[in-house]
């Protein structure tokens, strides 16, 4: 499924993140303090280093500039340094936005979370990232 909307004209899709990219990155990921990143989710950074769809923004391993837009898609770093400071960001990881909420994973329960951008309530769990994907596509 994710192939498929990948490759649909409505995706913005980067070139797929390397297995050094992924590994460096979450080595310094836990360096920071922070978690590192999830398989299920390094998967989907193999097939897509970020992506934009339909309101939803996954970030990969670098920032992707998107100068005919004025833009500059955010890396999982540049997001993540942007909340490490709250406490609730403690012990997770932001993979990206949905509409008015965050798309974390919890290093503690092991599982992703829809968020509530304003009340930080959980809106709803997954177990993987698949089941996530399957739920918000």
């Amino acid at each position: 499924m994710i192939k498929e909307i990948i490759n649909s004209t409505d995706c913005i899709s980067f070139t797929s993140a390397t297995d050094d990219d992924i590994k460096n990155l979450s080595a310094h990921f836990q360096e920071c303090g922070l978690p590192p990143i999830p398989q299920s989710y390094a998967l989907f950074l193999k097939n897509s280093n970020g992506f934009q769809y339909d309101g939803i923004e996954f970030y990969g391993t670098i920032e992707h500039k998107r100068t005919e837009k004025d833009y500059t898609f955010p890396s999982l770093l540049t997001a993540n340094k942007d909340f490490s400071n709250y406490e609730f960001f403690s012990n997770k990881l932001l993979i990206g936005i949905m509409l008015e909420n965050f798309i974390i994973f919890d290093s503690t329960t092991q599982k992703f979370a829809i968020v509530d951008a304003i009340s930080l309530h959980t809106l709803k769990e997954f177990p993987d990232f698949r089941e996530l994907i399957k739920t918000i596509l």
